[in-house]
């Protein structure tokens, strides 16, 4: 009972961290926790010591290799967040700082795959630049989510 207790909390030590800083949808952490577990408890039954450790050395790695995925995932998501949040945080009065913040938007938008859409076209042929901006900045922030 007691190495179960101490396998968990190593588990959910390890996961918590990439858990929270990635959002993870719940299912796939629960099917990466059962993978550890399982892993673990093999790691545990080993009666030689040379052969436990090389199951605990396999066991990093498979967590390293499955945390650098997620670390990917995170830079990816951080990258659009801090472009939009540059976009946000534009001054929006001053000589040409309007069209600044409207290109601004309008390619993070194209960036995020959108270059064609209906949408993106819609965006386009607003009248005013301050319309543009917001159809440009609510396209761009639901193409984040």
């Amino acid at each position: 009972m007691v190495k179960f207790l101490i396998g968990v909390v190593f588990i959910l030590g390890l996961t918590q961290e990439k858990s929270e800083a990635v959002d993870l949808d719940s299912m796939l952490l629960i099917k990466e926790l059962v993978e550890v577990s399982k892993k673990y408890n093999t790691c545990t039954s080993i009666e030689d010591d040379k052969k436990r450790l090389a199951c605990f050395d396999s066991l990093t790695n498979y967590i390293k290799k499955r945390e650098k995925i997620y670390n990917k995932h995170e830079t990816t998501k951080d990258k659009v967040s801090a472009e939009f949040r540059n976009c946000r945080a534009m001054q929006w009065n001053g000589p040409g700082v309007k069209y600044q913040k409207l290109y601004c938007f309008m390619d993070l938008a194209r960036d995020l795959g959108s270059g064609s859409s209906k949408e993106f076209i819609a965006c386009k042929k607003k009248n005013f630049i301050r319309d543009k901006k917001n159809c440009f900045r609510d396209l761009a922030r639901l193409l984040q989510n």
